[in-house]
C-alpha cells in the first residue's frame, strides 16, 4: 500500500464520524507553504485557498459527495512517486464536514476514532496522546501516532502527525508523515509555523 493510501485511510478513520450541523456556515481558507524542493502532488481543480471560491453550501456538498466526504485542499511530498520506492514524506491537508456542535465534543469523537486504529495498522501506537494546540490563533487538535507498513519484503515504520482544526460546519485535517529513514520533523515544525488560516 502506497503511503499517499495510508494516510488517506487514516484521514477517513479519524473523521468518518462528521456531518454538518452546526449553525456557522462559513468555510475558512487556509494557506500552506510547499517546503523547499517538494513535490506539489496536487491535481484537484481546487488549487487555491478555498476562500477564493464562492461555492454554496450545494456545491459544497456536491464536492463532498464526489470525494468520498472529503475535499482534498494541498497534497505535498518529498519526492515524485514515479522516482522513489518506498513511502515518501507527505503533507496532505482535506476539508471535512463536522457535525460537533462544542470543541469538546469535537475532541472526544477524534479520541473515539484513535481507539480504532489498531484495527486498522500493524503494530499502531499512540506517541504523543491527543491534545489541544493553536495554529495561526486558531484552535484544534493534534496527536502523533506511528505504525508498521510493509509491502511483502519490507517493513517500514510510519510516523503520522495528525491535526484537526475546526471551521464552522467543517474542518480542516492536516495530516504530516515520515519514515525513521526519513525524519521530517523540522520540516514539518517549520510548515506549521507558516500555515495561515483566512478569517
Amino acid at each position: 500500500m502506497k503511503v499517499q493510501s495510508v494516510i488517506t485511510l487514516l484521514l477517513i478513520i479519524i473523521l468518518n464520524s462528521c456531518g454538518a450541523q452546526s449553525t456557522d456556515k462559513k468555510i475558512d481558507g487556509i494557506k500552506i507553504p510547499t517546503p523547499d524542493g517538494w513535490k506539489d502532488n496536487f491535481d484537484f481543480s481546487i488549487n487555491e485557498n478555498l476562500s477564493n471560491f464562492d461555492f454554496d453550501e450545494n456545491e459544497i456538498e456536491e464536492l463532498l459527495n464526489n470525494n468520498n466526504n472529503s475535499i482534498p485542499v494541498a497534497i505535498y511530498m518529498k519526492y515524485e512517486q514515479s522516482e522513489h520506492n518506498g513511502p515518501i514524506p507527505t503533507i496532505q491537508v482535506n476539508l471535512r464536514p463536522n457535525n460537533s456542535p462544542s470543541l469538546k465534543e469535537f475532541e472526544e469523537k477524534i479520541q473515539n476514532s484513535i481507539s480504532q486504529m489498531g484495527n486498522y495498522f500493524t503494530n499502531f501506537e499512540v506517541l504523543t496522546p491527543l491534545k489541544e494546540t493553536t495554529v495561526d490563533g486558531v484552535k484544534g487538535f493534534m496527536f502523533l501516532s506511528q505504525f508498521d507498513l510493509s509491502n511483502g519484503t519490507n517493513v517500514w515504520v510510519i510516523r503520522s502527525w495528525s491535526y484537526a482544526f475546526p471551521s464552522g460546519d467543517y474542518f480542516y485535517q492536516i495530516n504530516f508523515s515520515d519514515t525513521e529513514d526519513e525524519n521530517c520533523e523540522d520540516v514539518y515544525e517549520n510548515v506549521l509555523k507558516e500555515i495561515k488560516f483566512s478569517e
